[in-house]
């Protein structure tokens, strides 16, 4: 992967989650428990402040919230757009100017600025696909990105999300995107998550295009939207376990 090349796809999906947001800021966000838009435009801005601020100052160490800008605070809508969209531009600036093998602090085992490359290229993608839903607006995430939102899931977040506390799911599960090459084995043993990109029969299996897969793991699509074999309890307790 040319990490390089996420930078326009990053600023392509952060400006269409703003204009999806734009005049419905009330909507709920089916997939972010009880928030609105106007949560989800305030998290973006949140997250993008706090990449751009650990790229441009190439931080070894997070960086605190009291050195990023302030969230606005009872402003109008008008108010939290201009603050969402110059995290934005504050980002895709911060992206350009580092190299991807960059030293930077991250949340992860994973300490090179290539990890928020692609992080906050999978991050944007899914708010997006949030908000265009929140607005009765259809929007697909390709099947390849889904494939590699997979790999980063359970290959580089899981690790961190397990050292957290994370339950770990139960049963094994298999995925097999429909659309293009793209397999996993999702299993759980010993305190850890293992994967492996192999046909291989699991406790349950899930099959569709990557996009839906990717969606899927992180609650954003039932499962009747895809073809399911197998305990349905073990497919759910892998969703569970994501994010």
């Amino acid at each position: 992967m040319d990490e390089r090349n996420l930078t326009g796809r990053i600023g392509a999906d952060g400006r269409g989650l703003l204009e999806a947001a734009r005049g419905n800021f009330d909507a709920a966000v089916a997939g972010c428990g009880d928030w609105t838009v106007r949560d989800l435009i305030a998290h973006m801005g949140q997250i993008n402040n706090r990449v751009a601020a650990v790229l441009s100052r190439r931080a070894t160490e997070m960086v605190p919230a009291s050195e990023l800008p302030d969230l606005p605070d009872g402003g109008d809508d008008d108010t939290l757009t201009e603050y969402a969209v110059a995290a934005l531009d504050a980002l895709l600036a911060a992206l350009a100017e580092i190299d991807p093998a960059e030293a930077v602090w991250t949340w992860t085992h994973r300490r090179d600025a290539a990890f928020w490359f692609r992080r906050l290229w999978h991050e944007t993608a899914v708010h997006r696909w949030d908000a265009e839903t929140a607005a009765g607006r259809d929007f697909a995430i390709d099947g390849d990105q889904g494939g590699d939102g997979i790999d980063e899931l359970f290959e580089v977040l899981a690790p961190t999300m397990l050292a957290r506390g994370r339950a770990l799911p139960t049963g094994s599960l298999h995925l097999h995107r429909t659309d293009g090459a793209g397999e996993w084995l999702l299993t759980s043993e010993a305190g850890t998550v293992s994967v492996e990109h192999v046909h291989a029969k699991g406790d349950a299996a899930l099959r569709g295009p990557g996009g839906a897969l990717y969606l899927a793991m992180w609650g954003r699509v039932p499962l009747s939207e895809l073809e399911l074999f197998g305990a349905p309890a073990v497919a759910r307790s892998w969703i569970d376990f994501s994010p």
